[in-house]
C-alpha cells in the first residue's frame, strides 16, 4: 500500500470496524450467527466451515489446550482472540488510526 501509494480508506476502516464487534461473545451468540448463515442447524457431514460450525452444538472435549478451550467450542476466550487477530490487521494497516475522510 505503502509502496504503490494507495491512500487509506476510511469506508475499508469502517468495515473492519464494524466485522470486529460483531465477533460472538459466547457459544450462544456463535450458534445464533451459525443459524442465520445456514438458515439450519449445520451438518456434522458438510464441508470445512459447516462441519466446523456444527462443533458449536458438540459440548465433547475433543482437545484439552489453554489455547483453544474445550477444543473449538466458541467461549468469552474465543471473543477475545478474534478481536485480538482482527486489531492486529487495523493496527497493521491503520497504524496512525481511523483515517481523515
Amino acid at each position: 500500500m505503502i509502496t504503490v501509494k494507495l491512500p487509506a480508506s476510511v469506508r475499508i476502516y469502517d468495515t473492519i470496524v464494524r466485522y470486529k464487534s460483531m465477533a460472538p461473545k459466547n457459544n450462544k451468540e456463535f450458534q445464533e450467527f451459525t443459524m442465520k448463515w445456514w438458515v439450519r442447524k449445520p451438518r456434522i457431514k458438510g464441508f470445512c466451515h459447516e462441519n466446523g460450525h456444527t462443533r458449536q452444538w458438540d459440548g465433547q472435549v475433543l482437545v484439552e489446550s489453554a489455547v483453544w478451550p474445550n477444543g473449538d467450542i466458541c467461549d468469552e476466550n474465543s471473543c477475545v482472540r478474534i478481536k485480538a487477530c482482527v486489531q492486529g490487521t487495523i493496527d497493521m494497516y491503520f497504524p496512525n488510526g481511523r483515517p481523515k475522510e
